[in-house]
């Protein structure tokens, strides 16, 4: 995975790959953590309106491989200004 994202995920490493004095008692730092993230993990959006619309940008450029979004509203003109992902 190192050398097909290159830095691109150093972030994510410093806090994934070593434990700290915030880290729960059985959480074990390791390099897998990284992939398991970008591949196998999944996670569930309801509502892609302005908090979720944020949340998805943040956890794509997390490196969640696998986000479901459900959004029920209608996209229209008079709610862009919240839905940037529509624009």
């Amino acid at each position: 995975m190192e050398s097909e994202w290159g830095d691109r995920w150093s972030h994510l490493k410093k806090i994934l790959e070593r434990s700290g004095p915030f880290t729960h008692s059985d959480f074990e730092p390791s390099p897998e953590t990284l992939i398991f993230l970008h591949e196998t993990f999944r996670i569930l959006i309801v509502g892609a309106g302005g908090l979720g619309c944020e949340l998805l940008k943040n956890l794509a450029l997390l490196g969640v491989g696998n986000i479901d979004i459900i959004d029920m509203d209608i996209i229209d003109i008079s709610n862009l200004n919240r839905q940037f992902l529509f624009r």
